[in-house]
């Protein structure tokens, strides 16, 4: 089984996350951080990286973690250390706590705190194109962002990288992917396209938003489910065509 978590993954001084948390023994599962960008091997039981930090963005996230820890120290900021997620350094963002599910600080002060974390990032990021802030009413999540302005990692890439990394064969299935956030549907959108192939995914995301466009009832459109189908059937032969070639490679060996 492998767990994939936004939350850090740990295991580094000062830097505690799922590793420490975990009480299940080691080898087992694999655990992964920061949306599958980090993850420990039992191998080498070492830390590593699913995918390469640039550099300028490495950096970029370590100052905006230092000047908001400061933004923390200030009086009257201190209690947002203590509360619901708190202040988290992941690999590739930074999580900031402004409140908790049971609204224990009031809303005026939550979006006070909110307002001085939205000034430190744009002072570390004055044109807004380094840096993207993403507030789900009780945490900031802030991140690098790339070009198109689309975060630059989410569970879905952390997917396709641990895939290739450990060889989870995530293609031959069976699997089952489980979430319970909107975070995690980029995951199970890069199992099922890894399963089924990009234009049976694209077809089926269509055909949803297609559904979800209006709320009263409509035929069902055999052509679509023929669509679908025949892309179905296509991706298969492909698998297929690429297994036979594997099989005379390896007879030639």
């Amino acid at each position: 089984g492998v767990f994939i978590t936004a939350a850090p993954l740990g295991g580094r001084p000062s830097a505690e996350g799922l590793m420490e948390l975990c009480v299940a023994p080691r080898g087992y599962f694999i655990y992964t951080g920061s949306k599958g960008r980090e993850y420990y091997s039992d191998a080498t039981q070492q830390l590593l990286e699913a995918e390469e930090l640039p550099k300028e963005q490495r950096e970029l996230v370590e100052e905006l973690h230092r000047r908001i820890l400061a933004l923390c120290q200030q009086p009257g900021n201190t209690k947002f250390l203590g509360i619901g997620s708190g202040l988290q350094r992941k690999f590739g963002e930074v999580t900031m706590a402004r409140n908790d599910p049971a609204g224990t600080v009031p809303e005026p002060e939550s979006r006070r705190f909110m307002a001085a974390v939205r000034r430190v990032k744009e002072e570390l990021d004055p044109d807004g194109t380094g840096l993207d802030l993403h507030d789900t009413g009780t945490d900031m999540e802030i991140f690098p962002r790339v070009m198109g302005g689309r975060p630059s990692f989410d569970k879905g890439d952390g997917v396709q990288r641990l895939d290739q990394k450990l060889g989870l064969h995530l293609s031959e299935g069976p699997n089952i992917v489980c979430g319970d956030t909107t975070s995690d549907l980029p995951m199970v959108l890069a199992v099922l396209r890894l399963m089924c192939g990009d234009k049976v995914v694209d077809r089926w995301q269509a055909r949803l938003r297609q559904d979800d466009a209006t709320d009263e009832p409509q035929e069902e459109d055999p052509s679509s489910d023929a669509e679908l189908d025949e892309a179905a059937k296509e991706e298969a032969e492909r698998k297929a065509r690429e297994e036979e070639e594997e099989e005379k490679e390896a007879r030639k060996v």
